[in-house]
């Protein structure tokens, strides 16, 4: 497909720059400037199509849409609508196959006809030879063949010329040998091999033949009487029919004659070829390859199982720059869109179940696999069921394990889900922390040793409390360096050495965690006012125990400049009656 693809656009830009040719250069007596006009482009046509061009390109702003986890909220580019990819069906007649047999059998034709033709030729080569002029040999012609020329050979058929027309014939022939027409021809038959189906291919063939008579009439003419010139060539005038070889009388007697008797271009013309310059940069841009040199790069260097393997494009809002028109509309839709997802039936059912399955270790029935596009996700995995109810594991993690091919449908297994996700067309996702079957030990992260989901480290049972956890929350908080009640920041390094840090926010009954980039600044909005992470860590303990967690309560407009990132949002139970938030700041 792709050499397809290339094929048209090479045609397109034959057209482009024939055209050019057609209406602007034409008619100037400018011939030799025109045959490297004709030749050059012949061989851009091929050139810029196959270049690339590197481009700048501004990142437009992410549109954010909240996905929902019971322990963790984050936020996606913009808002998608799940399509289940149907299977194609075969195609009863492959037309791309057809085109390209039907494109090579008509090349291989065309090469079979150059070879005959060049194989005539070297027949031809035998003829009786009348004179040679240094290392041009003048071969006795046919009626059939006329008066030609090809590469160093003159073919002159004298039975019905004067000596002094046989005298004038050789010296245009010497022209087109002294010239070297002969590898234009060459070079723009092995083209029109490649473009056969292409009509400028032609016109191109044509109009370089029409200017090697033009420009060899000029010369020829240069000194001698024109009208004389121009009889000869009425007298020999012929239908022409040869493929490779400069026929004196081919090209159409009338363009000939009126072109010699043209009054020569003025010098300032010239500078019309100048405007070959734009129209080569406006193919550029419309047939060549750009690439944009400044795609972004992840910024995370790590994140949980569930943000690395369910969705790449999982970011926190940053204020970047400031939205186009477009890009506000776009985003104030996704804000509405999730606002009434979050109000609707799918959404209270999936929250339920994400809550029944969470940090429990349930049995699980595998029913098949999924293999969609959500927006730019690609999601892949097992659909799992428990009754009526459904839900997603997914194959790889961010510790290069993978599920995929260790279950089939109807297989039961035992999962342990430390993360869920929904979004609105697709299961609940789940994040395992283990997977048994048979009480065998099928899947654990390699860093499930490591994890401590955020409700029972910050809010374990009293009944459960035991001095091993007591030990992990003293470690977690040892290595924070942003600490409180309410908020806290830790580092962590992975495998390979990247540092990431996690931030966590402590409600009175449920807790929010994000991975952030060690360079990104925290921030979050408490009743539509903006808080940096000094004055997060300010809050007294009163306004902290009053809030719970807000979907619509990110304002992009008021984040201040600098590498923010807002993962959420908060209010107070009594939002209409408590005292001025900025009191505790």
């Amino acid at each position: 497909m792709k050499a397809i693809i290339y094929l048209l656009q090479v045609s397109a830009c034959t057209g482009i720059f024939y055209l050019f040719y057609f209406v602007l250069l034409r008619r100037l007596t400018f011939f030799t400037l025109n045959r490297w006009y004709l030749l050059g482009t012949l061989l851009l046509n091929f050139i810029i199509p196959a270049i690339s061009l590197p481009v700048s390109i501004t990142q437009p702003v992410a549109i954010m849409q909240p996905v929902m986890y019971l322990n963790r909220i984050q936020v996606i580019e913009e808002p998608v609508e799940l399509i289940n990819q149907p299977q194609k069906l075969k195609q009863q007649f492959d037309w791309i196959a057809s085109v390209k047999t039907v494109y090579v059998v008509i090349a291989i034709i065309s090469v079979i006809h150059l070879l005959f033709t060049l194989l005539i030729f070297a027949r031809k080569m035998r003829n009786k030879e009348l004179m040679q002029i240094g290392n041009v040999r003048v071969l006795k012609g046919s009626k059939k063949l006329g008066n030609s020329s090809f590469l160093n050979v003159i073919f002159i058929n004298d039975d019905e010329l004067e000596p002094s027309e046989i005298k004038q014939i050789i010296a245009h022939e010497m022209l087109h040998v002294k010239l070297m027409h002969s590898a234009d021809r060459l070079l723009a038959r092995v083209i029109l091999i490649v473009l056969w189906f292409n009509p400028f291919a032609y016109f191109y063939i044509r109009s370089i033949e029409e200017n090697h008579e033009f420009e060899v009439d000029h010369i020829a003419t240069g000194n001698t009487d024109k009208s004389m010139y121009a009889t000869l060539l009425f007298k020999l005038s012929v239908s022409g029919q040869s493929y490779l070889m400069h026929s004196f009388s081919k090209v159409p007697l009338k363009s000939r004659i009126a072109m010699l008797f043209n009054k020569p271009t003025s010098n300032m013309k010239k500078i019309i070829y100048m405007l070959v310059l734009p129209v080569v940069a406006i193919s550029c841009l419309a047939f060549a390859n750009l690439k944009p040199n400044n795609q972004k790069e992840h910024r995370f260097a790590n994140k949980s199982t569930v943000d690395t393997t369910i969705i790449d494009t999982v970011k926190t809002y940053r204020q970047k720059i400031k939205r186009t028109p477009a890009q506000k509309l776009a985003y104030e839709k996704s804000i509405a869109d999730f606002k009434a997802y979050t109000k609707s039936a799918d959404h209270k059912y999936k929250n339920a179940l994400a809550r029944r399955v969470h940090m429990q270790t349930l049995s699980y029935k595998v029913v098949g696999t999924i293999d969609t596009m959500y927006g730019p996700m690609h999601l892949t995995g097992y659909k799992l069921t428990q009754g009526a109810d459904e839900f997603v594991v997914t194959y790889n993690y961010n510790n290069k394990k993978t599920l995929k091919g260790l279950f089939k449908a109807g297989d039961e297994i035992q999962l342990k889900s430390i993360g869920e996700m929904w979004l609105k067309s697709i299961p609940v996702i789940v994040e395992p922390a283990l997977i048994t079957k048979d009480n065998k030990v099928i899947f654990q992260p390699a860093n499930a040793s490591q994890i401590t989901p955020v409700s029972s480290l910050l809010n374990p049972p009293a009944t459960k409390k035991t001095a091993a956890v007591n030990a992990k929350i003293a470690i977690a908080m040892d290595k924070a360096d942003v600490t409180s009640d309410f908020y806290t920041r830790t580092h962590f390094q992975n495998k390979d050495g990247k540092n990431f840090d996690k931030i966590t926010f402590k409600l009175s009954r449920e807790a929010g965690s994000a991975n952030l980039g060690t360079d990104e600044k925290a921030g979050t909005f408490i009743d539509g006012i903006f808080y940096n992470e000094y004055e997060i860590k300010k809050l007294s303990p009163e306004k902290t125990a009053s809030l719970v967690f807000d979907n619509n309560g990110l304002k992009p407009e008021k984040i201040p400049e600098g590498n923010y990132a807002v993962p959420f949002s908060f209010k107070t139970k009594k939002a209409a009656t408590a005292a001025d938030p900025t009191q505790n700041r």
